[in-house]
């Protein structure tokens, strides 16, 4: 009868241990469970507040690049003048070169890789940022060479006038061509994520 008895005790002393683990275990698991979900809670929201710093880089580069281009697009019919001009030896009084490069931002960009934002962007995202920001730089980097080039003195030779105005051309329609490729990345980027975010925030408020 005593040996039954203690048998009974330790069963039950067995089950209440196995059920005091399980809560403790459940409540470590819960614990954990809730701050990732606040961890991962804080990375979209981040990230989203980051995606939706770099629209707003997009929409006012576009605007930057549009104008810049319009501008550039303006400089060709006089400088072809120039050309023929030049190529027929007819005199020339003066000749004129001249490029127009805008200021397209990146910061961002740049501020969405250092924090790490951008790991929680979809991979589509990244690579369709990628390839802009990659060609944004080439587009800044080409204008940069007719700066180097306007500081030298050969850039005010006048027995290099015809050489230095096709080169101007060059630039120009090379520029160009380069930023409309650059207008129609940066158009299909805010058609994709700038209704997106639009819908989401309607979304949100309601």
């Amino acid at each position: 009868m005593k040996e039954s008895s203690t048998k009974l005790l330790n069963k039950r002393f067995l089950i209440k241990l196995v059920a005091e683990v399980a809560t403790v275990v459940f409540a470590v698991l819960l614990a954990l469970g809730l701050n990732s979900w606040k961890e991962n809670k804080a990375n979209r929201d981040e990230a989203a507040k980051a995606l939706d710093n770099i629209v707003r880089e997009v929409e006012a580069n576009l605007k930057s690049l549009k104008s810049n281009i319009a501008v550039n697009d303006e400089k060709l019919p006089e400088l072809k003048i120039m050309e023929d001009s030049l190529e027929n030896h007819d005199k020339v009084d003066s000749y004129g070169v001249g490029y127009d490069q805008t200021f397209l931002n990146e910061a961002a960009w740049n501020a969405a890789n250092a924090t790490g934002s951008i790991k929680h962007f979809d991979y589509e995202t990244i690579h369709e940022l990628s390839e802009i920001y990659q060609l944004q730089t080439f587009y800044s980097r080409y204008g940069d060479n007719f700066f180097e080039l306007a500081v030298s003195p050969d850039f005010y030779n006048a027995d290099r006038a015809l050489e230095l105005v096709k080169s101007n051309i060059t630039l120009i329609r090379i520029s160009n061509s380069a930023g409309n490729s650059l207008v129609r990345l940066y158009q299909d980027f805010l058609a994709a994520h700038g209704k997106m975010e639009k819908a989401q925030k309607e979304t949100e408020s309601n």
